[in-house]
């Protein structure tokens, strides 16, 4: 459980919905969501085809976004963002979901797993964050179920009254995942829906 642990904090340092009609999208992962279609996936790949679309097409601040991926890392990351939430935004919110992959075997996850890796992951992200941050829930999920249980946990202040949502899990016996949402602790429904159904989609 210590390894697991080890792998998923790397993950995280990497990082540091409803009835809307959904798109099928390609991640660079090789494995694909349904995102709605108010969204964009942004990755190291795509993002000048990206930035040429957002310029042509709608009024979000080009120069802003581009620094907001800079600041938060585009390698080996795969991002989405609401395009609503852009353009409606006078500064660029930091609201997104994103993928972060790892090549770790595969390890079956049993709910005696969460009792060491729970609080040890709290006091990481305390660490990380400097600053206290608060472990909301941390439990075994089926979601989305391609190989194995998951880890889905909230935590709240990685960022000030920032949510930080993630599921953990394997899409292979070599291939596992970080799947995050980052939101407004207090207008953070309607993402959570999203984000729940996004992952729930992956097809590998």
């Amino acid at each position: 459980m210590k390894k697991l642990l080890i792998v998923l904090f790397s993950l995280f340092v990497l990082l540091f919905s409803s009835s809307v009609v959904a798109k099928e999208y390609k991640t660079i992962f090789q494995f694909s969501v349904n995102i709605p279609e108010n969204y964009i996936g942004v990755n190291e790949v795509n993002i000048d085809d990206i930035t040429n679309i957002l310029k042509s097409e709608t009024d979000i601040n080009i120069s802003a976004f581009n620094s907001l991926l800079q600041e938060t890392g585009i390698n080996n990351v795969e991002y989405f963002y609401n395009i609503n939430e852009l353009e409606n935004s006078e500064i660029i919110s930091p609201n997104n979901i994103n993928f972060v992959r790892d090549d770790s075997p595969y390890i079956k996850l049993l709910q005696n797993d969460l009792i060491e890796f729970c609080p040890g992951y709290e006091k990481f992200l305390t660490s990380i964050a400097n600053r206290k941050v608060t472990q909301l829930q941390c439990s075994i999920s089926s979601n989305p179920g391609l190989k194995g249980y998951s880890i889905y946990m909230e935590h709240i202040n990685m960022f000030p009254d920032i949510a930080t949502i993630q599921y953990l899990f394997w899409i292979s016996n070599s291939g596992m995942i970080a799947a995050t949402l980052t939101c407004d602790f207090y207008n953070c429904a309607e993402d959570r829906v999203v984000f729940k159904n996004l992952v729930s989609s992956i097809k590998y």
